[in-house]
């Protein structure tokens, strides 16, 4: 057991001194003090800065564990030896133009010190100017610290350079155009910069000129005929320095909708200072020209319209060349006297449609848009089946925005109530479909003989399925499912098999067909015998199709 108490306690006396000596390790300082840049050091001033703050910086890899203070001493003897091993002539710089502290503090567990040097940058342009190129300031930093470091490493030659206060203005890479509308009045805002190399900038001592000998310069060397911008329709304006970016903005302010549409005029932009150095080798040129309003029709001004529907609609799509600010109203008027000049002029016989039977929107080019269309609806219920019509229409003038130009004032629409013409087909899906994207018409006798085809029903139209004919036609007289609006349809086949008229006929069965006479949609719907032995087997075929969107063949 005493033994055992023995052991402890040399284990604990053991530990304690263990502890002791690491708290006591002498404390280490690292010896890699050095400036950043040693030799030949630059710093940049600008003229009129009475005092700039400038730093060189001592550096390390580590961060010492305690402060270091280092005296900073002017040492003519390292130009000395510049001199001699680099063949120089360099001479000191004297202590009037700037200063310096006299000793600095490198903190423990910092990597960077900074050395001010505060420079009479003013009082030295103006007294030395360009005798600086040759002038120095030698400095030698002496810690306080015994350090195995190479002396050239704690010493450096600092020159000082000296630039004229500079504006460098940023040329656009392309000109600035931009297109007015002749009365409608808009504001336009361009934005151009100029970059600074100093930070006390004053707006006051900048400008902005147009001449019009820059007008002349451009229009000799691009062979245009532009005229300088009158300064009532512009204004230039500087805006605030941004001293974080360097950047000094120039807002230039355009309305030009009244100028005169026949001219293309100029605007060159310098920028000009007595205080300061200006950087721009071209002006920066903007483009004025002004334009009408000029409206025009995207479909064609003289057009042909198919319609089997009671009521057609006629759509006009007007698109205006540019973007207003306030709505720009559209009126067509219908022209129904100007039928007769058209045929004599064309050598046609339409007729006018009755005023009564048209219904005309009144709308506008909305702000912001550049186009608008206007439907023209037509009440067709009580025409006649091939007749047609020509409808001139003519944009009302009056309501336009002063100086508008219409390329194309009348309209003309030959319009035609048939059932002739080309149909999209189509069928619901599990449906069979073999029809070909246009119905075909027939005259009075021309497909079947005069058993099936009366004066009663003058159309008659012919539906092919893999090469096999069938015929049908409106029952104007009859109505499906009780509907007026819709007129039954009565389909027969004619097949190859020598069977008579008659007989093929009865080749269709359980017929659902009909005309929508609203919609103009043609549907198909009825089975058929393929062959004498389908219909002996009863193996129907089915036919599903519907015909939309007539058009002009």
């Amino acid at each position: 057991m005493k033994n055992m108490k023995l052991l402890s306690c040399c284990v604990w006396i053991l530990f304690t001194m263990a502890t002791c000596s690491f708290e006591q390790d002498p404390i280490v300082i690292h010896n890699n003090i050095s400036f950043e840049s040693y030799g030949l050091t630059y710093l940049n001033t600008i003229s009129i800065y009475p005092n700039d703050h400038q730093v060189i910086n001592l550096v390390r890899t580590q961060g010492l564990s305690k402060d270091v203070v280092v005296d900073i001493l002017i040492d003519k003897a390292i130009i000395d030896e510049y001199n001699e091993l680099n063949s120089a002539s360099l001479v000191e710089l004297p202590a009037k133009y700037y200063e310096l502290p006299a000793t600095a503090t490198f903190n423990k567990e910092t990597k960077v010190m900074e050395i001010p040097i505060d420079i009479k940058s003013s009082l030295l342009y103006s007294e030395v100017g360009a005798n600086l190129k040759n002038m120095v300031i030698p400095i030698r930093i002496a810690p306080n610290v015994d350090l195995a470091i190479e002396d050239y490493k704690l010493q450096a030659l600092v020159r000082i350079d000296v630039y004229q206060p500079t504006l460098d203005v940023q040329i656009p890479a392309y000109d600035q155009s931009y297109l007015f509308i002749g009365g409608v009045q808009v504001t336009r805002h361009f934005e151009f910069t100029a970059l600074s190399n100093f930070t006390t900038l004053e707006t006051g001592k900048v400008r902005i000129t147009a001449s019009q000998q820059d007008v002349d310069a451009y229009n000799q060397e691009n062979g245009t005929d532009y005229v300088l911008l009158p300064s009532s329709v512009y204004s230039l304006s500087i805006k605030s320095f941004d001293v974080e970016n360097l950047t000094l903005p120039f807002d230039v302010s355009l309305a030009c909708s009244d100028l005169d549409f026949t001219k293309t005029y100029l605007l060159p932009l310098r920028i000009e200072s007595e205080d300061y150095t200006v950087s721009q080798y071209k002006p920066v040129y903007v483009v004025i020209s002004i334009q009408s309003i000029i409206i025009t029709l995207q479909e064609s001004v003289d057009r042909l319209e198919y319609s089997n529907k009671t009521s057609h609609l006629i759509p006009f799509t007007f698109k205006m060349n540019a973007v207003i600010n306030d709505p720009e109203p559209l009126k067509l008027t219908y022209r129904p006297e100007l039928v007769t000049s058209y045929n004599a002029e064309n050598g046609t016989a339409y007729t006018a449609i009755s005023a009564g039977l048209l219904t005309i929107p009144e709308i506008s080019l909305d702000g912001g848009e550049m186009s608008a269309v206007v439907n023209v609806a037509a009440n067709l219920s009580d025409v006649a089946f091939e007749t047609e019509f020509l409808l001139p229409f003519q944009i009302d003038k009056s309501i336009l925005v002063e100086g508008t130009q219409l390329p194309d004032e009348i309209f003309y629409v030959r319009l035609k109530k048939t059932m002739y013409g080309l149909y999209s087909p189509s069928a619901p899906p599990g449906y069979s479909n073999y029809s070909t994207n246009y119905m075909n018409s027939a005259g009075a006798g021309n497909l079947v003989n005069d058993y099936i085809l009366t004066d009663e029903y003058p159309y008659m139209f012919k539906y092919w399925t893999w090469g096999h004919g069938f015929f049908w036609k409106i029952l104007w007289d009859q109505n499906y499912n009780n509907d007026p609006t819709k007129k039954k349809i009565s389909c027969f086949s004619t097949v190859t098999s020598g069977l008579s008229t008659q007989e093929q006929i009865d080749f269709v069965y359980d017929n659902n067909s009909y005309f929508d006479m609203t919609t103009g949609e043609i549907i198909l719907i009825f089975k058929y015998y393929y062959s004498q032995s389908d219909k002996d087997s009863s193996k129907p075929q089915n036919i599903w199709v519907k015909w939309t969107d007539l058009k002009a063949p």
